[in-house]
């Protein structure tokens, strides 16, 4: 039992030291607490974490770098960049003593010796924002217009801004010069608004104007590899304007060569070479013609079982108004294949014009076969690389039969006529004049002749009307075209002359081509070969 308080014995029990739960101290009525005392070690501690953190974040505030880039990606990009402060100094101020040297000099341009890495500051943004145009695909809609000088820009803008008003293409803008004017400049000074519809890219590099030039033709190499691609430019439009060489007139050999060379036939059986001369004018009824006179000359029935298919050389769609060595006018024949014993050629006759067969071949308007064409090249690369190699020019190639006037070429494909056997079909009087005539005035004398005093006499009055009429009113009788056997044939020198003639003579031709400019022996045969090797045997069994 606890002891109690019991006055009447004297016997008091303190229990004020004792814990009474729900009971306070005394002192808590007093108002007043002591406060909690911390250690000293733990304050220094965070006073100097504090002063750390200050520190750290001072130093980075004042060292934050300004020169990095964004995130790099799957495509290239250029920041912003300074110039570099190391790798080429700015051209710097003369010093006092080089004033008092070159006071009275005048100021040259800046020196072209910086070679600092190739950067480009706006190509990037203009690039990026070009994706709506599917440069990434090689087939777009995308045209470029390149300049590397104001004079240049200042041609092509207003080109640029006639294609791009016109709305069927992307029309770029590519700057790659020296000048540091600014594309919005450029635009104000060549009168280039909105309305323009011109995508710029300035394409320069940094420090275009003191760059050394195999920076910048670095700079230039690069700036169109990445135009490249990013806009895969269909067509790329340059400044021609520039200083050109003076060239020396061609000769014979490069003009021929250059003329042949502008045509090969992808399917020589299928591809079929116009030729058309600048002076020659076309009626609409040409080109009905041509596929009428290919179906039924080349690949009908008859022209394939008779093998008049491998004799025919082109296609004429004019009648020439002179021979071909320009001495005589021409006259077309107007009898029939078997009249061979009735009037000279020239001679007055009321029969009908109708088409020819003529061993003469024609530059002024003539669908040429693509096999035959095929035959020319190799025919003549073949002739020249003998001609080559003689000492003196064999008199079979130094005799001339076609004048001047003509191109040279036509020298080259009479030889293959000759040697083959070869016939062009020409149109009669009638039909020409519904496809083609010739305007004597526009005649220019061929390039590799400029030189040549001599000159026939070119005029109007023997050109012939274009008609207003179908292909049927040419037509003899209103009826088809005429076959093989019905029309006349004329020899190179428009001379009448039977098939067996012919055939006989273009043997003997051939003979003698072989032996004096195909180096053969006397004698010696071949099988006819396409690309006209078998009359050449130089560095085979020859001599």
């Amino acid at each position: 039992m606890p002891a109690t308080a019991d006055p009447e014995l004297g016997v008091h029990k303190k229990d004020d030291d004792l814990f009474v739960k729900g009971v306070e101290k005394r002192a808590a009525s007093l108002g007043w607490k002591s406060a909690p005392r911390v250690a000293p070690r733990r304050t220094f501690k965070r006073l100097g974490l504090l002063v750390l953190i200050a520190a750290v974040a001072y130093i980075f505030i004042h060292n934050i770098p300004t020169d990095l880039g964004p995130r790099r990606s799957g495509r290239p990009t250029y920041p912003i960049a300074k110039a570099p402060s190391q790798a080429a100094p700015k051209p710097q101020t003369p010093s006092a003593s080089e004033k008092v040297d070159n006071d009275e000099g005048e100021a040259g341009p800046p020196a072209r010796d910086y070679d600092g890495p190739v950067r480009f500051l706006e190509l990037a943004e203009t690039l990026h924002a070009i994706g709506g145009t599917h440069g990434s695909s090689t087939l777009n809609k995308n045209v470029l217009f390149a300049a590397s000088s104001l004079r240049s820009a200042g041609s092509l803008l207003p080109l640029a801004c006639k294609m791009g008003r016109e709305l069927r293409a992307y029309v770029h803008f590519a700057l790659l010069s020296r000048n540091d004017i600014k594309i919005e400049e450029l635009r104000a000074v060549n009168g280039i608004g909105k309305s323009c519809e011109i995508i710029f890219h300035d394409a320069r590099a940094e420090f275009p104007s003191i760059s050394s030039d195999e920076r910048f033709a670095k700079s230039v190499e690069r700036a169109l590899y990445h135009i490249n691609n990013y806009m895969h430019p269909q067509a790329i439009i340059v400044d021609s304007s520039g200083h050109r060489i003076t060239r020396r007139g061609d000769t014979e050999e490069e003009s021929s060569v250059r003329f042949l060379e502008g045509f090969w036939p992808t399917n020589p059986d299928l591809s079929h070479v116009l030729v058309l001369s600048p002076q020659v004018e076309l009626s609409p009824n040409y080109y009905h013609y041509l596929k009428l006179a290919v179906l039924e000359y080349r690949y009908s029935g008859p022209a394939i079982y008779q093998a008049w298919d491998k004799r025919v050389f082109s296609l004429s769609l004019d009648l020439p108004s002179k021979n071909l060595d320009a001495s005589a006018p021409f006259v077309p024949p107007t009898k029939h294949a078997g009249e061979l014993d009735g009037p000279e050629l020239g001679a007055q006759s009321s029969s009908q014009s109708t088409s020819f067969l003529w061993q003469a071949p024609n530059s002024n308007a003539a669908l040429f076969m693509g096999d035959r064409w095929a035959e020319l090249h190799g025919f003549v690369s073949q002739l020249l690389e003998a001609q080559h190699g003689f000492q003196s020019t064999p008199a079979l190639l130094a005799e001339k039969s076609v004048s001047k006037d003509y191109p040279s070429w036509l020298e080259h494909a009479l030889r293959l006529c000759r040697v083959r056997g070869y016939m062009t079909i020409y149109p009669g009087a009638d039909l020409a004049a519904n496809l083609a005539t010739t305007h004597g005035e526009l005649y220019q004398k061929p390039e590799e002749y400029e030189n040549d005093k001599s000159n026939m006499r070119h005029g109007d009055e023997d050109e012939v009307i274009l008609r207003q009429g179908t292909l049927l009113d040419g037509l003899p009788n209103g009826e088809g075209l005429p076959r093989f056997n019905e029309m006349t044939l004329l020899s190179w020198d428009d001379n009448r002359i039977s098939l067996e003639d012919l055939n006989e003579e273009s043997i003997k031709y051939a003979a003698g081509f072989r032996r004096t400019v195909g180096g053969c022996r006397t004698g010696q045969t071949a099988v006819p070969d396409p690309s006209a090797k078998d009359l050449y045997c130089m560095g085979d069994d020859g001599v």
